[in-house]
């Protein structure tokens, strides 16, 4: 299936995926909703630094936020994908990184209007405990970057502060993800 023709899963308000798909184009600014999967990619520091996350910069092309910085992989559910399998595949295509599901945390789920869809955007947290090398597959991806948690923090806290532009969250969204961060570091390293 071509890209322009594929479909995306639909869910309903409840949150549960609805026995459809439709093309993109029937999601923007009309009440329906669409599900995305979003893999923040993260491994822990052997020095003081901690916690790094990667981060990736969207191709200028890209219809929504291009040129901006953004999540590690991140896409929607096609029609008839569980959420898991869009985040597997979303990797995949992105950035050539084969996901561990011993190594997945879910971590929550937001329901989220932005400028051209409302969506439920599942998030799972990564942890990269090796130094597998990315590859940037699809075209939708330019750059990817590993910035120190701290950084991160700062980065879309204060986003006048920086030359280069992250793509922006609702706030609650970056405080449990930066909670999560935090909370699976720790115990991950008790």
């Amino acid at each position: 299936m071509k890209k322009q023709d594929e479909l995306w899963q639909e869910f309903a308000s409840n949150g549960l995926a609805k026995n459809n798909g439709r093309p993109k184009e029937e999601y923007e600014k009309n009440g329906r909703i669409c599900g995305a999967a979003h893999v923040w990619v993260w491994r822990r520091r052997a020095d003081e630094a901690g916690v790094e996350v990667l981060v990736q910069l969207r191709d200028a092309n890209k219809k929504t936020w291009p040129n901006y910085w953004d999540i590690s992989t991140a896409g929607h559910v096609d029609f008839g994908e569980t959420v898991l399998e869009a985040a597997v595949r979303e990797a995949e295509e992105e950035i050539d990184l084969k996901l561990d599901l011993e190594r997945m945390d879910y971590v929550f789920c937001i329901r989220d209007v932005d400028m051209w869809y409302e969506e439920l955007q599942y998030v799972f947290l990564y942890e990269m405990i090796d130094e597998s090398e990315f590859k940037i597959n699809d075209g939708e991806v330019t750059e990817l970057k590993w910035v120190p948690l701290a950084e991160l923090k700062e980065w879309v806290e204060n986003p006048d502060g920086h030359q280069e532009k992250f793509v922006p969250h609702e706030s609650y969204y970056f405080a449990q993800l930066f909670e999560w961060l935090e909370r699976v570091n720790e115990r991950r390293e008790g």
